[in-house]
């Protein structure tokens, strides 16, 4: 037995609501960007500045990071497909993962260095539309209408996160 920082009470915890808090995570800070970033270009603080870059770059990397729980929780140690009490509400949360990273429409990209680089956005946009697919394609569905809104809203979150993608290949307009 080893001395651990969290108490067991509290990782059981965790371990248990874990892609709960990280799906209601990354909905926080995109609500975030959403209001906030139309004041961006207005507010000249620097604390806003960096507090709106945190959620900026935060909410793609929760997103992916809860991309990747779901994923996991689809198998076992021996990477046999698992069945999962919560897997039809898991697998519904993997497209709404996508919408997420698509971003929202108020901030497409923080500075012109993540225009330069919409490559890297690109290979993101396959990895994380890769692992979505593969959520859906191992889940299993009691209901065709689960399903089909679950599809429909895969083929939303691929096309939301195109246009952010297709927006940061465009030049950006200097600020007045």
């Amino acid at each position: 037995m080893g001395i651990h920082v969290v108490p067991d009470k509290v990782r059981a915890i965790w371990n248990e609501q874990e892609i709960r808090v990280l799906v209601l995570l990354s909905l926080l800070l995109q609500i975030l960007l959403i209001f906030l970033a139309p004041l961006w270009k207005r507010c000249t603080s620097k604390l806003f500045s960096f507090a709106l870059w945190s959620f900026y770059l935060s909410a793609d990397y929760i997103a992916t990071l809860a991309l990747g729980y779901i994923l996991s929780t689809q198998f076992d140690n021996n990477y046999n497909p698992q069945p999962n009490s919560d897997g039809e509400l898991i697998a519904l949360w993997a497209p709404f993962m996508l919408l997420y990273l698509g971003g929202p429409d108020t901030i497409a990209s923080f500075s012109q260095e993540d225009n330069d680089l919409w490559l890297r956005h690109l290979l993101g946009l396959v990895v994380q539309v890769s692992v979505a697919f593969l959520i859906l394609l191992f889940s299993s569905f009691s209901s065709r209408l689960l399903m089909a809104g679950s599809v429909l809203l895969f083929v939303a979150g691929l096309i939301k996160f195109a246009d952010t993608l297709d927006s940061l290949r465009e030049p950006v307009e200097p600020l007045p």
